[in-house]
């Protein structure tokens, strides 16, 4: 089963999206951890509309959620300026404790909780891939 969503770049559409991630996934794992794939998935869209594009310029951003046999897949695509979440080292902490801005930790979190791969492709878009794993395939 596949499913396709685009969405403007605006922090407004999560709501809907999270609607949309957890109707897709509910029959495939315990409350636990589908909200950790809900949260996945929210965390790196925020980071997208963030940082992808300029506040109020309402791109859009593809995402592409597919179930496999041992697998639910998450495709994310936006055609911002590259940036490659996945090699991001850890967050400190000590320094995200003592800062008052928001943010820090999302790309940590998604990356723990899925497998995370990102590519970019020959159209100019940015592809972050989140995969997690059926828990009856593990």
């Amino acid at each position: 089963m596949r499913r396709e969503l685009v969405i403007e770049s605006d922090m407004s559409e999560l709501d809907r999206v999270r609607a949309e991630v957890r109707e897709f996934i509910k029959d495939l794992f315990d409350a636990i951890n589908l909200n950790r794939v809900v949260l996945s998935v929210d965390e790196a869209l925020a980071n997208i509309i963030e940082h992808a594009y300029p506040p109020e310029s309402k791109e859009t951003i593809s995402l592409i959620m597919e179930r496999k046999p041992d697998r639910v897949v998450f495709e994310l695509r936006d055609e911002g300026p590259p940036f490659d979440p996945t090699h991001l080292g850890k967050p400190d902490l000590d320094s995200l404790g003592r800062n008052t801005a928001d943010g820090g930790l999302g790309v940590f979190l998604y990356t723990t909780l899925m497998e995370a791969s990102y590519r970019r492709d020959p159209s100019e878009a940015n592809v972050l891939t989140l995969v997690r794993r059926l828990e009856s395939a593990a």
